[in-house]
């Protein structure tokens, strides 16, 4: 039987069988977060429409049909997540759309990720940035910060 483990599933990652293609692989060197399904949303699968976002980034609607299992998609650009969606069902996989307060546990994630910017902790990004860069960076944070705090009753 072929088993995935998996911490970031990206297209790089993904190994396939030329002659079949099919899936043979999905190569990874984290595993920071296999214990949790629900965490790997929150990390993984940006190119098949499956990463799932907080409140404050709804993207256009994609974070409602993510945690609804892809109902009602209709917009051919999201042919690839309902593909995501149907194959992942098929196989039983748990999926936001299927996990209980994938929703909370989103947007507490994503609340963490502005409050603390990835590039705070890495000078060389941060020097890199212009002055107006890191203003635009700190405004955008802090619209997401206050969606956040609105969206639960602050």
């Amino acid at each position: 039987m072929e088993t995935s483990v998996s911490g970031i599933t990206t297209l790089p990652n993904i190994l396939f069988d030329r002659s079949t293609n099919n899936l043979k692989a999905i190569v990874d060197f984290d595993f920071g977060h296999s214990g949790s399904p629900l965490t790997e949303y929150l990390y993984s699968f940006p190119e098949f429409y499956g990463l799932l976002l907080g409140v404050a980034e709804p993207m256009n609607g994609l974070r409602d049909l993510i945690l609804n299992g892809y109902t009602g998609a209709t917009r051919p650009s999201l042919v690839v997540g309902k593909t995501w969606e149907v194959a992942l069902a098929a196989e039983g996989a748990q999926r936001p759309s299927t996990i209980e307060g994938a929703d909370i546990v989103s947007d507490v994630w994503w609340l963490g990720q502005e409050l603390l910017q990835f590039h705070w902790m890495i000078p060389r990004l941060h020097e890199r940035m212009s002055a107006e860069d890191k203003e635009r960076s700190r405004n955008k944070s802090a619209m997401r910060l206050q969606t956040y705090l609105e969206h639960w009753g602050y």
